[in-house]
């Protein structure tokens, strides 16, 4: 099979029906897309989806039972990837040049990455083994940058999803009345919302059923680049990035596959 070939675009129902044919049942950042429906409505439907399958070529019938279903290699391989206890949800932004938004599973032996189309679709590709990738993300966030500036404020009872559904002038007053000087508040929210670069690195660890996640915010403007770290569940702490907070995490991550990273 060609590399090309190696790129696979499924609809979230296509995608949902190989995790159950698979028996994959918990992937980090997917949602049932069948929450709600009646048995007999999924029976039809699982129907349609199989014959789509069926007629991409990602699955076949085996002919020595004429029942049982087979799936493409490679992409068998993928979706069992997506069940992987250790995952990272990586984004980045840099204004009208690249906007890049995926997870990543990570096994030993290979990574694949889950990302989605303008129609929403789900991509699936194989990219690298753990220690390729994780020498990659070194230079996702900012690592030779640091802030000039000296601050860091801790708000309470508050998470970045929370945080984000403030309007800016809410978020202002949230940061001063926690202790921040106006100056720095207003920096912080301006290079946020109207910064040159963004990004975030979410480290997902499932542990039996549930999902734990680590999670690191960037944004960064001219002089103006600040790191955003959720320390504990109802704390949400903005500081001056310093580079060396998410190294440090990024080396946490690579320890758990034997993984040395270069230069780091």
């Amino acid at each position: 099979m060609e590399q090309e070939n190696f790129i696979f675009q499924l609809t979230k129902g296509q995608f949902f029906f190989l995790t159950q044919m698979m028996e994959i049942h918990n992937v980090a950042g997917f949602e049932d897309p069948y929450r709600g429906f009646l048995i007999e409505e999924l029976k039809e439907e699982y129907e349609a989806i199989k014959k789509q399958l069926l007629d991409l070529g990602y699955l076949k019938i085996d002919s020595a039972s004429d029942s049982s279903l087979i799936i493409d290699d490679v992409l068998g391989i993928c979706i069992a990837a997506c069940g992987a206890e250790d995952v990272i949800h990586a984004k980045k932004d840099i204004r009208g040049v690249e906007h890049y938004d995926a997870f990543l599973y990570f096994l030993p032996q290979i990574v694949v990455e889950r990302t989605s189309d303008e129609e929403n679709k789900v991509i699936l590709c194989p990219v690298a083994n753990a220690e390729l990738s994780m020498n990659v993300l070194l230079g996702f966030f900012p690592l030779q940058l640091q802030s000039e500036r000296d601050c860091r404020v801790d708000l309470m009872e508050m998470d970045w999803n929370r945080w984000n559904q403030l309007d800016q002038e809410l978020q202002i007053h949230k940061l001063v009345s926690s202790g921040c000087d106006d100056e720095a508040a207003h920096s912080i929210v301006n290079t946020f919302h109207h910064g040159q670069k963004d990004g975030s690195v979410v480290y997902w660890r499932r542990v039996g059923s549930a999902w734990y996640q680590e999670a690191y915010h960037y944004a960064h403007d001219n002089n103006e680049l600040y790191l955003v770290t959720e320390p504990d569940d109802q704390v949400l702490r903005i500081e001056a990035y310093q580079p060396q907070i998410f190294l440090d995490s990024l080396l946490r991550f690579a320890e758990q596959f034997d993984i040395v990273l270069e230069g780091a």
